[in-house]
Parts: structure tokens; C-alpha cells; sequence
């Protein structure tokens, strides 16, 4: 076939289209193997790493500022019949399905194989779940409602002790559903204190608050500063310094030292202009400061 084709082109001209094909078919091979290997990780790279979940269950707290939890009055909490919570009835697993969801899943992942979007940056990485190796306290309930109530030293587990207990013993009954390896039966002694500590009494639920009701009960309690009066009268330093004469008193009577040292009169103004007092003040000679402690004696007198 080359001899035919020779009749037709000279063997230069046959060298210019070899290459021309080879360069062809080169940038073939190239853009397959583009395909084949980066479109699937730009497309693996824009995926959620794992299943969004929400940190606040609907309805317990305000819509738009988890902080405003309803009144609610305190209460005794009831022991537990043991009898009826050391079995993963269907009511506890969802129970601890959503605990989990809200509390675990950042670092553990929604599947509890250790890969949270929260837990990449943690050292150690956190537990596999799926998995039989590396349990710190082993992986019975026992052991797992151990961990939940005192968290695992040296690690970022930290206590769940917060958790009610009911909600401690639902949270591990679900996160021995994460993994279908055998489990070492339950040791007596360990499934006896546990049944003991589910019988004792729960303790005292506190009454609870809106955070804004007790920011505003502090605030109302807190003792009354009078105002620094700034009056066309006052002395220009006074007037120069300060921007907002109530909140200026109030960072002046967290720090009752400036009256007697200069030098703490300049660290309270230091948060200017957020306590009162004009950012100005940062360019204060020591006569200045000198005079504005001398102003501010006479219009906070010693007692306000």
C-alpha cells in the first residue's frame, strides 16, 4: 500500500501526514483520558460531603434565633425502668437516630464511618462506628453509654452528660446499629451498674429562660451609673473624649482603679469607640489623660 500511495505523494509529503495523524490521534487519547480521569472528580468534588442535617430540632426553639428557647418550669427527672430502655425497641431508635443526626453526625458522618465534614481537622480522627477495632471503652452498650456520659481523655469525644439519660441510653442503642460487626457480650458487673444508674433519680431540670429575657434581667438588676453629662459647659477634654456619656460611666465603674492611676484610665478606654469614649482619645498626651482623669473625678464623684 506505501509503494501505491508512493506513486501518488512524495515520501516527504507521506512523513507531513504520518505526523498530522499521530497528532490527531495523540489529542484524542488526551481528551479521553481527560474525561475519563477529572470530569468524575469535579464532579465527586461538587457533592455534599455528607447528608445536611439539622442542629436544632423544628419547633423547640425561636425561627430564627436558636437562642429563644420558650419558658419552660423545671422539673424532677423520673428514673428509668431499666427493663424497658436496654432494649432497642423502634421508639428509642429514632430517638437516638435524631440525637445522633443533631449531636454526632458533623464529625462521625451521617453513616458513622468517621468522615464529618466537622471531624477532618480533628486529631485523633473520630471513631469509625461501622467497625470493630479501636473502641476505646469497647463497643457494647455498656461501654458506649460510658463513653456518652464521660467522653474519652486525650481525644476530641468530649462528656455527653448534658443528654438526659434516657437520651444518653436511646443515642447508644442507635450507634450500635452503625455497624453489623458481632459485639462481646454484656460483662455483668458493667450491665448491673448501668442498670443502677438508669433506676437512681434523674435529678433537677432547671427552669429555662430565652437568653434575651436573661440578658434583659441582668441588665435590670445590674447597679444604676449616672451618666456622665456632657453640657456645653463641660471641659473641652471631657467633651473631646467621650461620645456616649452613659455607656463611658458604666466601662469607667467596671474599672474604679483610673480615679488613682492614669494608666487604667487609658486601658478602659481602650475599646473606643464600642465603651463610650471617642477613638480621639488614642492620641491623648500624658497631660491630656492627666486632665481627663481630672474632669472625670469631678463629674463622677467618688460613690456614683
Amino acid at each position: 500500500m506505501r509503494q501505491g500511495l508512493g506513486l501518488y505523494v512524495s515520501s516527504e509529503e507521506m512523513r507531513r501526514l504520518l505526523t498530522g495523524l499521530m497528532l490527531v490521534v495523540g489529542g484524542i487519547l488526551l481528551f479521553a483520558l481527560f474525561a475519563f480521569l477529572l470530569v468524575p472528580a469535579l464532579r465527586n468534588a461538587n457533592r455534599p460531603a455528607a447528608e445536611a442535617t439539622l442542629g436544632v430540632p423544628a419547633g423547640e426553639t425561636g425561627w430564627l434565633d436558636v437562642t429563644e428557647y420558650p419558658k419552660a418550669r423545671g422539673y424532677e427527672v423520673p428514673p428509668l425502668d431499666p427493663k424497658t430502655v436496654l432494649s432497642p425497641r423502634p421508639e428509642l431508635l429514632a430517638q437516638g437516630k435524631a440525637l445522633f443526626g443533631r449531636n454526632c453526625s458533623s464529625c462521625h458522618g451521617t453513616e458513622g464511618r468517621g468522615d464529618g465534614p466537622a471531624g477532618a481537622a480533628l486529631s485523633p480522627a473520630p471513631r469509625d462506628l461501622s467497625r470493630p477495632a479501636g473502641w476505646k471503652n469497647g463497643p457494647g452498650l455498656t461501654a458506649v453509654f460510658h463513653t456518652l456520659k464521660s467522653g474519652v481523655p486525650g481525644s476530641s469525644m468530649a462528656s455527653y452528660d448534658f443528654l438526659s439519660k434516657l437520651d444518653r441510653v436511646a443515642l447508644a442503642h442507635y450507634v450500635q446499629t452503625l455497624g453489623s460487626f458481632e459485639r462481646p457480650a454484656e460483662e455483668p458487673r458493667a450491665l448491673a451498674a448501668l442498670e443502677a444508674d438508669l433506676a437512681a433519680p434523674g435529678g433537677r431540670m432547671p427552669n429555662r429562660i430565652p437568653v434575651s429575657a436573661a440578658v434583659n434581667r441582668l441588665v435590670a438588676e445590674a447597679p444604676q451609673v449616672p451618666a456622665i453629662e456632657l453640657r456645653h459647659d463641660a471641659p473641652a477634654v471631657l467633651r473631646r473624649a467621650i461620645g456616649d456619656g452613659a455607656r463611658a460611666a458604666r466601662a469607667l465603674a467596671a474599672r474604679p482603679g483610673w480615679r488613682a492611676d492614669a494608666r487604667v484610665l487609658a486601658l478602659t478606654t481602650a475599646d473606643a469607640p464600642a465603651n463610650g469614649f471617642r477613638v480621639e482619645v488614642a492620641t491623648f498626651t500624658a497631660e491630656e489623660w492627666r486632665a481627663l482623669a481630672e474632669a472625670l473625678r469631678v463629674s463622677l464623684p467618688e460613690g456614683d
